[in-house]
């Protein structure tokens, strides 16, 4: 075969190749926003635990809207910031959660929430299910991360994705973080097999 025209051909077919997996992207991305933006109405189910992960809006009330309402026995908060206190993170109400709630110091990001959260519930051995809090934009790959834990086939996890009310589709901060998610929810899938460290 002519070497010039294998070059064409491979050429070719590397453009094909590229454009479908732009489409796919482009697909991708469409419904991972509208899911971000739709989640899905979550039933009252109950969980031995909840654990909420931290940084972003309402995770927090709306986990220990959970305990209140006695759809868990217990509350678990990651990635709490050094020196802070249940009575700082949660002043209304501190007295009648104080007994079921505990702190999480060490994680500093998704794969540290899910090692401090095994490591939490490897010392509650009661517990064989809880419900995993936190943003709409962030729980697909939270829940990969905590799916595919060694320690995760011990438990049932039940996904509590809350809606953004802060960002509106019309701001360029909604998009940014929409991509940077995306992105990091691809690298997750494609780089991550349950590593705890």
């Amino acid at each position: 075969m002519n070497l010039g025209k294998w070059f064409n051909k491979m050429n070719k077919l590397s453009v094909i190749i590229l454009l479908v997996l732009l489409i796919l992207y482009g697909i991708g991305f469409a419904c991972f926003t509208f899911n971000a933006l739709t989640p899905s109405p979550l039933k009252d189910t109950h969980t031995d635990a909840t654990i909420i992960l931290t940084g972003g809006e309402n995770r927090i009330k709306e986990g220990v809207l959970r305990l209140k309402m006695k759809q868990t026995e217990h509350v678990f908060i990651s990635g709490v910031g050094k020196d802070i206190t249940l009575k700082d993170i949660y002043p209304e109400g501190y007295e009648e959660i104080k007994c079921c709630v505990s702190l999480g110091y060490v994680a500093q990001d998704t794969i540290g929430n899910a090692t401090e959260s095994f490591t939490w519930l490897s010392q509650h051995k009661h517990i064989k299910s809880f419900a995993l809090v936190t943003s709409s934009y962030h729980i697909p790959r939270a829940a990969h991360i905590f799916k595919t834990h060694p320690e995760a086939k011990n438990h049932t996890i039940l996904l509590v994705p809350i809606p953004m009310e802060r960002l509106s589709p019309k701001s360029r901060e909604f998009w940014n973080l929409m991509f940077k998610e995306y992105n990091k929810l691809i690298y997750t899938w494609c780089t991550f097999r349950g590593q705890t460290s």
